[in-house]
């Protein structure tokens, strides 16, 4: 087995780019040296695509991509949606060297991240042809109501150890575990639908989901909305009462 070590500027930083533009979690948490840069961590990025990184030692003569020249090495990873993993990436500030394209063997896409790494993605020709459904979800978040943000932080941040912050609008705050990946969004009440949601599903396309949901009847109770915080999103109800808020990042 083989396993990618890569070396990059700043290494939280980047734990939070693969965390939220190719899905990775931790699975190995981070060896913080004495002058606070991260010596070794490792992510994995599906079942058991892991890599290993580091920022930038001169004692252990390990250095970032340097951008004025090609990239001797490029990290190849199979996919079901390169399409999804693209678009996401891009909107996160990768490089598209290559966009998706169908070749004999199969979907194809190369992008640089902000890092400075070349990857490839792939897409086996039997995982291309399957057609996605329109409201397929990339990911799912439980919206659990809590009458006061500050003062349920102990609880979830330390006592459930879901220590990352990746965002707080003030009523709403997404908490998520460094090493399992688990997540949570508490919402004291949403800033602009009417009723709050159970559940937030991600999606590539929110407005093909949008207009699916329509199709089938399903009663929309905040229509599709570009926020100023930078999703685009509607609320729809399910035949069961639960209201799910239906969510992508803006372009």
């Amino acid at each position: 087995m083989i396993t990618p070590y890569i070396t990059v500027k700043d290494a939280r930083a980047a734990i939070d780019w693969y965390r939220n533009a190719f899905g990775a979690r931790v699975s190995f948490e981070p060896i913080v040296m004495d002058d606070g840069r991260i010596g070794h961590v490792e992510l994995t990025i599906g079942e058991d695509g892991t890599f290993m990184m580091s920022d930038e030692f001169d004692s252990a003569g390990v250095a970032a991509p340097d951008p004025t020249r090609h990239n001797a090495v490029a990290l190849h990873v199979e996919t079901t949606a390169v399409d999804v993993v693209v678009r996401q990436a891009e909107a996160m500030g990768a490089r598209i060297d290559r966009a998706p394209e169908d070749t004999p063997n199969g979907r194809v896409a190369v992008l640089h991240d902000p890092f400075g790494h070349r990857w490839m993605f792939n897409q086996r020709p039997a995982d291309a042809a399957a057609p996605r459904p329109p409201a397929q979800a990339n990911s799912i978040t439980a919206n659990l109501p809590v009458p006061d943000l500050d003062g349920v932080d102990d609880f979830y941040g330390g006592y459930l150890g879901l220590t990352d912050v990746g965002f707080n609008l003030g009523w709403v705050v997404h908490r998520s575990a460094p090493q399992s990946g688990a997540h949570v969004q508490l919402v004291t009440r949403d800033r602009t639908a009417p009723v709050d949601s159970a559940i937030s599903v991600h999606v590539a396309d929110v407005d093909a989901a949008y207009a699916e949901a329509q199709r089938r009847g399903y009663r929309i109770v905040h229509p599709l909305t570009h926020e100023e915080w930078g999703v685009r999103r509607f609320f729809v109800q399910a035949p069961d009462g639960t209201v799910v808020n239906m969510v992508s990042h803006a372009d």
